[in-house]
């Protein structure tokens, strides 16, 4: 990331506007050099910050001790790029009350109400004030707790149903193969 900031750093004027930053450091292993890499790295971060008054460091991901070679192996990297891909007008719902697992499958139950409420033309989005008038409707915690229960191993049921059917699919596209190829031949009378 910073060299991609570093590399389009053409107009320092423009480039100090306000602007949300993540910092992301990475050593390969833990040896004692590498630790003062890393710190290094972030001291580094934490100057150029200090350069562009308006910027707000919004998070810092950090994979100490960890190989390159594959961005699925760095937690933290792949954290960020989550972070990253993530709807920018977000809102936190902090609750009591409500289960965060229930709250997540009755707003998926709710889904096409939410989206009714959506405004906007080119990227349609909810606004807090929508949100508001918008009603949870929600047992006590016990009966949350059940739903939810039952609702995961739904979902365990169809994700092994899924694991099933992809190796049946695998299974005939071998079997097709094999036809094709002439391997396995099949009798006609």
């Amino acid at each position: 990331m910073l060299n991609t900031i570093m590399s389009t750093q053409k107009d320092l004027s423009s480039f100090n506007r306000p602007r949300k930053v993540v910092f992301y450091g990475r050593v390969s292993t833990e040896h004692e050099e590498q630790t003062y890499a890393l710190k290094n790295q972030m001291q580094w971060y934490d100057e150029l910050c200090k350069q562009y008054p308006n910027w707000s460091v919004v998070d810092r991901y950090v994979d100490d001790g960890i190989t390159g070679t594959k961005a699925k192996k760095r937690p933290e990297f792949m954290r960020m790029m989550g972070d990253a891909t993530a709807n920018q007008s977000v809102i936190s719902i902090t609750t009591k009350q409500v289960n965060s697992k229930f709250l997540y499958y009755y707003l998926q139950f709710v889904r096409n109400e939410l989206l009714a409420l959506q405004n906007g033309s080119a990227q349609g989005g909810l606004t807090l004030k929508y949100l508001k008038t918008f009603l949870v409707r929600y047992p006590n915690e016990i009966d949350q707790k059940q739903i939810v229960n039952v609702l995961e191993a739904c979902d365990a049921q169809i994700h092994l149903q899924q694991e099933k059917l992809n190796m049946f699919n695998l299974q005939r596209k071998a079997l097709q193969q094999y036809l094709l190829t002439g391997i396995v031949r099949v009798k006609t009378n």
